[in-house]
């Protein structure tokens, strides 16, 4: 502040408060208290600042005669539930494309192409990239009906998916069995209910506990200090069956960018760029050890059950973890695991055993957008 005097201590305390809610959001609660201390610090208002530069773009209020906000539209919860899709979608059979209001050059050329040659393309994006697959089919209604009515598109989208599946040998003769007799052809309604892996992104446990610590020496207090610890765990599931697993305090920001099947070789490029006073750091001689990366293998069963064999940090032992696929929420498919069991077993004599979960936390995926460098695309 004292270096840069055309910004003042609200627009300074404005950038710490979102750093705090940036780290409060991955779980860094101890670290996003310190921040929020100092923002308050140099203003005591900076929450109201910080919704202000949040809602500032958005269209006005409506008000009441009194001046209390009636209806506060940015903000009002739609239940989707209620609306029926297909039905709706089948209302849009008839779109064409349409300019937008007040464009000066009506022409679109995209209104050329024919149907057919619209779902050709919306099923090379289904297979190349089901996000810019479904942005596209966003875009309007008659891309919408495309996109989203047909059948077709389910299939197509349903045998990419489970084809890419590691099941486990035992129970692959129920693949074909479970497909035709529960969901027959009816793709939408099995992409919905049948659990799968999936693979552009990571899952992250966030684990938050408490220490308890001491008072200093002559030190009166009749509280007891505490210490409040943040921990990551990482697994990233690959097509081939093969697994990375990590357990570190480093939060998914620093470590997300490592997580490849040539992990190793970043970790090494990382430390090059160190040396040479790279402006993106991730490894440092501090930080290195905290990214102990463990691989492994998986599969999983029909309905959901994952079991992942791996290394760890004792050398004699093999670690398995069991875990279930679930639903995040209503309109989050497949999208967490929940812990059943963290386990192992000595190679010495075969003895298992299993860890505590009293403390853990079940798996959140993350989906991780595609680097522009190709030698992470590993």
């Amino acid at each position: 502040m004292r270096c840069n005097s055309k910004i003042s201590p609200t627009q300074y305390a404005i950038s710490l408060f979102e750093v705090a809610a940036a780290k409060e959001h991955v779980g860094l609660l101890s670290e996003a208290a310190e921040y929020y201390r100092k923002a308050y610090k140099l203003d005591d208002k900076v929450d109201k600042q910080y919704r202000t530069k949040l809602l500032e773009k958005l269209p006005p209020l409506e008000k009441r005669k009194d001046g209390i906000p009636k209806v506060d539209h940015r903000f009002v919860r739609l239940d989707l539930s209620k609306i029926q899709v297909q039905k709706l979608l089948s209302t849009f059979s008839e779109c064409e494309f349409e300019p937008r209001d007040g464009e000066q050059n009506p022409e679109i050329p995209i209104a050329i192409l024919p149907d057919e040659m619209l779902m050709y393309i919306l099923k090379l994006l289904q297979l190349m990239n089901a996000p810019a697959w479904f942005n596209l089919s966003m875009t309007c209604k008659k891309m919408a009906y495309l996109g989203f009515y047909d059948s077709r598109t389910w299939k197509v989208m349903a045998k990419s998916v489970y084809s890419k599946q590691v099941y486990r040998i035992e129970e692959g003769t129920k693949y074909r069995q479970i497909m035709r007799k529960k969901w027959g052809r009816q793709y939408l309604k099995m992409l919905r209910e049948r659990p799968f892996i999936k693979y552009r992104g990571v899952y992250v446990s966030t684990v938050i506990t408490q220490k308890p610590g001491g008072r200093e020496e002559f030190s009166s207090s009749w509280a007891v200090p505490f210490r409040m610890i943040t921990y990551y765990r990482y697994y990233r599931f690959f097509q081939d069956g093969s697994s990375l697993k990590l357990l570190t305090i480093l939060e998914p920001s620093k470590v997300i960018p490592l997580l490849y099947k040539n992990w190793k070789e970043l970790i090494k490029r990382q430390e090059l760029e160190d040396k040479e006073g790279s402006n993106r750091p991730l490894v440092n001689s501090t930080t290195k050890r905290w990214y102990n990366i463990y691989e492994g293998t998986f599969s999983i069963s029909p309905e959901g059950l994952l079991i992942v064999k791996s290394e760890g940090s004792q050398r004699d032992w093999n670690f398995i973890d069991r875990l279930q696929i679930e639903n995040g929420g209503r309109y989050s498919r497949h999208d967490r695991l929940k812990w059943i069991e963290m386990g192992y077993i000595n190679t010495l004599n075969n003895e298992p055993g299993t860890f505590g979960l009293e403390s853990e936390k079940d798996f959140k995926f993350m989906r991780v957008e595609e680097y522009a460098d190709p030698a992470r695309r590993v």
